[in-house]
Formats: C-alpha cells, structure tokens, sequence
C-alpha cells in the first residue's frame, strides 16, 4: 500500500511534463509561424484546397473535406480552419512521438522521444504550410503512435492499435505520400516484450485493421510509390547513400546525418529492451533508406526532405529513446544525467530557427515581401543554410508553382 501513492505522484509527474513538452512545442512553432511571411499560402498547391473550400467543393478531397468540418468552427473562414489543421497536425506528430518513446522506454523514451520532435524542423513544416501535406503526416504520425503504443499495452491496448491501423488508412487516403509510414505503424509488433504468445493476436489485429483502412480510404489517386524497387541490400545502400548526400544538395532540412547516429545509440547502447529496441532501430533506419531510393527510382530526381517526414516517425523516435538511453546510463548522476537530453534537443531547436529563418530569406529574395521578424540564429547552426538551394521554396510556394 506504501508505494501505491509513490507510484500515483510519479504518474502525475510524468503527465506533467508530458504537457510541458505540448506546450513547449506549440510555442515554438507559434513563434515560428507568426514571424514568417506566409501570404502566399506556402505549402504544395496550397493555394488549390483554400480555393476549393472557400466554392464549397468539399467533396474534391479528402483535406479539403477536413478544411470544411473545421470551417464550423472558425466561422467559415477557410483560411483560419486550415491553418488550425496545419498546427494541429503537427502537434499531432509530437503527440504521436510521445506514445511511441514511451512503447519502447517507457518515461526515458517518451521524453526523450517528445522533447526531439518538438525540436525538429521537419516536425514545425506542417504548421507552416497548407495543403494536404499537414493532416496526412500528421495523422500518420498519431497512427504510428497510437499503434505502439497499443502493442506495448498488450491486451487492453488493441483497441488503440486498432484505431491506429484505420487511421494510417485515412492518412495515406489524404495524400500518398503518408504511405510509407504505414510500414512503420505496422513494425508496432516488434515492441512486445516477453510475452511473446501476444504476438499472434497483435500481428492479426494490425493486419486486419490496415486491410479495413485501406479498403475503406483507399486513394483516389497514384503517385510515386507504385514503383516501390525491389527489397535488396543494393536499395537500402542506393537510399542510405541518398539520404547522406542531402546536405551535400544544400539541403541539410530534418538533419538526417544527427538523428541516424541517435537512432543507432537507440538500438545499440545496452538498457532495458535492448532486443526491441535493436530491431525497432535498425528496421525504421531501413524503412527510411528504402523510401529515399523509393523516391530516387519513381521520380528520377533529387530526394526532397519533406517526402521522408512520414516515414521518419521510427527514426526520430529512436533517436529519442536514444536521448532516454543517454540518461539511462548516467543515472547515478542525479538530476544531471538528463542535461545531454535537454541540451541536444536544444540544438535540434536551433537547427530549426536555422533552417525557417534562411527559407524566411529566401521568400523575401524571390518573391518580395517581409524578412522574417525573428533574428538570425547563431552562426555555428545558420551556416549549415547559407547555401541553402531554392528548391526548398519553390517547392512550397505559390511561385514555384507557377513555374510548374
């Protein structure tokens, strides 16, 4: 009876800086959003769902539907729905994150896990754009979550898996580039620990509810991953080779090369778990290496960061629990053991100041307009975009789709 309320205070502590990492998040991205000229509705064909919307054509698409179930609510203002639905997106893949740290390292991971995706730059995008990008990675984000999360549960938690499977479904049914984030909400199996019968009415359920998912949602259309090349040691070496060579491109967005080396230290260095943490690692480093070259084949161009974000989930929650394993190991140092996790994650932070402030820059060069109101980051993370290539902007924006 003794530890019953020990356990209850920690329970509540550990909520609490659940909502503090929330609340830290949806500032940062706030304060990254309000200081951004945004007119032109940056995003890929943004302008295209405010316009239906605003004609009433809800029925065009699925984000468009969205805009119009949100429009209720902000007074039929199109515009004010999407960009609740661009933040709420990506809160909802640090929401998504915090489920999936915690399936795999408990409180350590789900910190760790948070604290990283509330930092990273590829996680604020959707809350600058407009578009279907924002609720399909979003979605697929929170179905990765809520899959893990479920599996870790065992029993009582297959409801949640459930309800993750049907909403990857949804997710890649607003746009296809959510896709490969199913195969990381389907690996949920590989977090089971010990009891290992559950496996079988774990693998069922994933596999059904995809199936419902998918049948139910499937997309209308067909882009880039129906040419998928075939599974060999030669596609994942041609996608880790890809995704190495971004910031060579002058790309260097999401900061690959940094989350890697994490997720490595996440499935490698010994702790609780080190089975499932090993192949969780390894797998989503996997399915991130077979998108790029998925992406190489099907579009014979350069990879372009923002179509990683769905599949990164595995990745940058890894990344996280190798942040939690980081702590683990210092333990004996108190409350200091936690300074390498608050501080890396820090500078995923200031990569993003980075990164938003040149493509600030780049929309005041391009296209006219007002620099960005918030000040330049420290040059340490500015020069890694001092180079940064315009295909950034023009891939997210009004002017560049003229030119398309």
């Amino acid at each position: 009876m003794a530890r019953y309320p020990a356990r209850k205070w920690q329970i509540g502590t550990d909520l609490m800086l659940y909502v503090l990492i929330l609340a830290g998040a949806l500032w940062a991205r706030q304060w990254i959003v309000g200081g951004l000229d945004l007119r032109d509705h940056a995003g890929a064909a943004g302008p295209i769902p405010l316009s239906r919307a605003a004609l009433g054509e809800f029925h065009r698409s699925l984000d468009v539907w969205l805009i119009g179930e949100v429009m209720s609510w902000t007074g039929d203002d199109p515009m004010v729905a999407a960009q609740f639905i661009s933040l709420g997106s990506s809160m909802a893949m640090v929401l998504g994150a915090l489920m999936g740290g915690w399936a795999m390292a408990g409180r350590r991971g789900a910190l760790g896990a948070g604290l990283v995706t509330a930092a990273w730059s590829l996680s604020i995008y959707p809350a600058v754009v407009i578009g279907a990008d924002p609720p399909a990675y979003g979605l697929i984000w929170l179905a990765a979550g809520l899959t893990w999360l479920g599996a870790r549960l065992g029993w009582r938690g297959l409801p949640l898996l459930a309800a993750g499977c049907v909403m990857a479904g949804f997710a890649t049914a607003i746009k296809e580039s959510a896709l490969p984030g199913v195969v990381v909400a389907a690996m949920a199996p590989l977090v089971i620990r010990k009891r290992y019968f559950f496996l079988i009415p774990c693998g069922l359920v994933t596999y059904l509810a995809l199936q419902w998912g998918w049948e139910t949602f499937e997309p209308r259309q067909k882009f880039i991953f129906d040419q998928i090349p075939p599974v060999t040691l030669q596609s994942f070496q041609h996608g880790w080779i890809e995704v190495g060579l971004l910031p060579q491109r002058h790309m260097a967005a999401g900061v690959f090369d940094d989350l890697t080396l994490l997720c490595l230290l996440g499935a490698l260095l010994p702790g609780p778990a080190w089975k499932q943490r090993a192949a969780m690692g390894l797998g989503a480093l996997g399915c991130l290496w077979l998108c790029a070259r998925t992406i190489d084949v099907a579009t014979r161009a350069p990879v372009v960061p923002r179509r990683l974000i769905g599949v990164s989930f595995g990745v940058v929650v890894m990344a996280g629990v190798g942040l939690g394993m980081i702590q683990h190991s210092l333990r004996r140092w108190r409350w200091l053991s936690w300074l390498p996790m608050i501080g890396i994650s820090g500078m995923f932070f200031l990569d993003s100041w980075a990164y938003f402030y040149a493509w600030g820059q780049q929309r005041l060069s391009i296209a006219g307009g007002e620099a960005p109101t918030f000040s330049e980051a420290p040059e340490a993370w500015s020069r890694r975009y001092g180079t940064m290539t315009d295909m950034d902007f023009r891939d997210l924006s009004a002017y560049g789709s003229l030119e398309f």
